[in-house]
């Protein structure tokens, strides 16, 4: 088996005296070349280009798998795309950036000079085999199947969309053309119209009024059922063309947005942390739904102190939410891994992850480096309060985009509209039963306080100070001071209870 080793290249203008002559790929697959200046002495192909200028990205490899006089040189062209994208399908490729000189695809070259240093930056290797006899070829690591929960009433699916604008334009961080829109929201459409969830929470979706509308009709047209899903009134009036913000579509015939649309964090990132609490239309239950894409990492700085200040804030803001309703389902893009402080964090909060709880070997971001066998995990998250995790019933990524490498089927790079690969995160998928029994819960971590339910009474035992009833709308039921227990007859309902620091949701059905 075949693994290759990463380092850093830089093309050399001139050959230099202490140079080592190497064969491509035969030479590249150990550490021996590792901090020396080498010049590759077989012939090797252009097989692909991504970019232009000096940001352009060169594939090579030492054999051209096209037939003759499919050169071509308008890199935008499907033609240029169908030729590439069948270029790349080989056993093993070197890649190469800031080259001081243009090539153009199907072109060969001799003597390429690189200096082997221990940082990786500018190249990489892609091993084919590798991929394979690891199982990491599509199909094989990711089964397709879609996953399903057979006790939920209702699916929430948390997406990161990868920059879906509707804004176009040759500078657009989304589409650049209406072609290329097109066949991005092609994409996802196939994709979110097989996920049929009630409640779909977007991330990196562009900051404008219409671009939810213009996704949700598309899923209508797409299922053929007008008005289906709607797009949740973000009440966003600026002109700002940013990808960075989140939002939600659901199903009108299972849901419906009640109360005020609210957001978790103020200023810059409120748009990356919307609030919305949902009712159930068949039983009547609610739950509150925060959909969260914390500060990215970066190559110079992981930001985490940053992200750790976001989640705190979030917590913070979720507690008011819950005086009326526990039920808090956080999903989205934390970009944090499962071990990171911002998962801890949320976690000592009370908070369960139910992607640990229900997939912990599982993963929902594949990280490509430098096409390098890739590194897989979870930067998606699903977080539950004490009473809303009793309610989920399961939790699974769907691996509809980490199966396939980018250049496979991204939009951008492929004529194919396939749901494969629509983005860069798989779709994540939260089956949920809400409560219609009597029941009695409480939603933080380690309650001193216990509540207990018989009929229509209950017990509050382990008060220290006082306990108080509310209404979910916060009208006052009952209030004393007290230790110990007190007990309770009330009629059905909801209520929430607060009994010293703890608070605790009741809901009493006949």
């Amino acid at each position: 088996m075949k693994r290759c080793i990463p380092f850093a290249v830089m093309v050399m203008a001139t050959i230099v005296s202490a140079q080592t002559t190497t064969i491509f790929p035969e030479d590249f697959v150990d550490g021996s070349l590792k901090g020396k200046q080498v010049m590759v002495s077989n012939e090797l192909y252009t097989i692909s280009i991504y970019g232009s200028g000096s940001n352009a990205e060169y594939y090579f490899a030492d054999f051209l798998p096209k037939m003759p006089g499919e050169t071509v040189s308008d890199t935008d062209s499907e033609e240029y795309q169908k030729i590439s994208d069948k270029n790349l399908d080989t056993e093993m490729r070197l890649k190469i950036s800031n080259l001081p000189f243009t090539m153009t695809l199907g072109a060969s070259m001799q003597g390429i000079v690189l200096n082997m240093a221990s940082a990786y930056f500018n190249w990489g290797i892609y091993d084919r085999t590798y991929y394979e006899t690891e199982g990491r070829s599509p199909d094989t690591k990711s089964p397709l199947t879609k996953p399903h929960f057979e006790d939920a009433t209702l699916l929430v699916c948390a997406a990161n969309l990868q920059w879906y604008m509707t804004t176009i334009s040759s500078s657009s961080s989304g589409a650049t053309s209406e072609l290329l829109f097109d066949r991005q929201t092609t994409k996802i459409t196939e994709a979110l119209s097989e996920i049929q969830a009630d409640i779909f929470a977007f991330a990196e979706v562009e900051q404008n009024a219409g671009v939810l509308d213009t996704l949700a009709k598309r899923l209508n047209d797409k299922v053929k059922s007008p008005g289906k899903w709607v797009a949740v009134d973000r009440g966003i009036t600026d002109a700002s063309s940013t990808y960075q913000s989140c939002g939600f579509i659901y199903n009108t015939e299972t849901v419906k947005p009640v109360g005020s649309y609210g957001h978790a964090i103020t200023g810059g990132y409120q748009n990356r942390s919307p609030i919305q609490t949902f009712e159930e239309l068949s039983s009547g239950e609610k739950f509150t739904l925060n959909c969260l894409h914390l500060k990215a990492k970066s190559s110079y700085n992981s930001y985490e102190e940053e992200r750790m200040t976001q989640v705190e804030t979030v917590a913070k803001s979720l507690k008011s939410y819950a005086m009326t309703d526990p039920d808090i389902l956080i999903v989205g893009d934390f970009n944090s891994y499962t071990a990171e402080r911002p998962i801890k964090y949320l976690e000592n909060q009370g908070y369960t992850e139910e992607l640990k709880r229900y997939d912990p070997e599982g993963y929902s971001y594949r990280f490509d480096l430098n096409n390098m066998a890739p590194a897989w995990g979870y930067l998606d998250h699903v977080m539950s309060s004490a009473t809303m995790s009793t309610q989920v019933v399961g939790a699974k990524a769907w691996h509809i985009n980490t199966s396939y490498k980018d250049a496979d089927y991204s939009y951008k790079k492929s004529t194919n509209s396939e749901k494969y690969r629509y983005a860069d995160h798989d779709p994540v998928l939260i089956g949920l039963k809400l409560y219609t029994e009597p029941t009695a819960v409480s939603n933080t971590t380690a309650p001193h306080t216990k509540l207990s339910l018989q009929g229509s009474a209950v017990t509050i035992s382990g008060i220290e100070e006082h306990v108080a009833v509310f209404t979910p709308a916060g009208q006052i039921i009952h209030a004393q001071k007290a230790t110990g227990q007190v007990s309770l007859t009330l009629p059905q309902g909801i209520y929430i209870i607060r009994a010293d620091n703890d608070i605790h949701k009741l809901i009493i059905n006949f």
